[in-house]
């Protein structure tokens, strides 16, 4: 009969610690929770803050395609002009001492272009090079 005073104390000692390994296990479930509605909230802001990203990249990138469909049309149209009046006048105002900015101004040309072409047809001093129609190989200016 001894017997049943340390089973009683061995099933509560049981008990006891089952109950306190199911309240450790809430803690860490507890714990383990809260740093996943941390993670949620984090990622929740990093989602909001791509989105607005992705809002401001798709406003540049309609831009683009719209200045790349100006361009193209701009292209186009200077591609159908035959003779290309418009390199013909700068060309032209070059030879009369137009600088570059004078000629994108004027004529509607690239900075590239117009630069070319004052330094293919241009009497501006600081040109190193020019090209003259009986001689096409750069030369030496001065």
């Amino acid at each position: 009969m001894m017997w049943l005073p340390v089973m009683t104390c061995i099933a509560v000692l049981g008990v006891a610690l089952y109950a306190w390994d199911a309240r450790r296990s809430a803690r860490q479930a507890a714990d383990y929770s809260a740093e996943l509605e941390v993670l949620l909230i984090n990622m929740s802001e990093r989602l909001v803050e791509m989105e607005t990203a992705f809002t401001t990249l798709r406003g540049e990138s309609r831009a683009l395609c719209s200045r790349v469909d100006r361009l193209g049309l701009r292209q186009g149209r200077l591609e159908t002009v035959t003779g290309k009046p418009g390199f013909n006048e700068a060309i032209a105002f070059a030879r009369h001492g137009a600088n570059a900015r004078e000629l994108i101004n004027t004529c509607g040309l690239s900075h590239g272009e117009a630069r070319l072409v004052q330094v293919l047809y241009g009497s501006d001093s600081e040109d190193d090079y020019r090209v003259t129609p009986d001689n096409t190989s750069a030369i030496d200016a001065h």
